[in-house]
């Protein structure tokens, strides 16, 4: 009843992978599926009139986040990343206090989401919680 797919594996191949979206989900592929228009966010902008599913942002995560988030991060969802094919990096250690600096500030930081932007402020609750709980879907194909 449910499909998972990985972000990198959408953007590196978007129409096998909207071909095996549509099988699944019983209805006929349509080239227009990949006419999507090209939404920013929070660390990358996009002209209004970028079409289609682009891959830049794959990896900007590593630029924009810290070593010590990274830990965290890492640390968190291991259970999650191993089961969806994510390598954790080997030998990866900032630092104890950065990664403690990272935890200790990281309530202030979710207050500011909060006030600018609650709705990502919930996603990041409902993450952390599902990171916790190890689980990512009720059901993983």
């Amino acid at each position: 009843r449910v499909r998972i797919v990985r972000f990198e594996d959408l953007v590196s191949a978007p129409e096998a992978t909207a071909k095996e979206l549509s099988a699944f989900a019983g209805i006929a592929f349509e080239p227009g599926m990949l006419d999507l228009p090209q939404w920013g966010s929070s660390n990358v902008s996009h002209l209004s009139s970028n079409r289609g599913i682009s891959s830049d942002v794959v990896d900007r995560w590593e630029s924009v986040l810290s070593l010590a988030e990274i830990d965290v991060c890492e640390r968190l969802t291991a259970p999650l990343m191993r089961q969806f094919g994510y390598q954790i990096r080997p030998g990866f250690k900032p630092g104890r206090l950065r990664t403690g600096i990272v935890l200790l500030t990281y309530p202030l930081h979710l207050m500011g989401v909060i006030a600018v932007n609650p709705s990502r402020a919930w996603t990041q609750i409902t993450a952390l919680y599902r990171a916790r709980q190890g689980r990512a879907a009720p059901h993983v194909q």
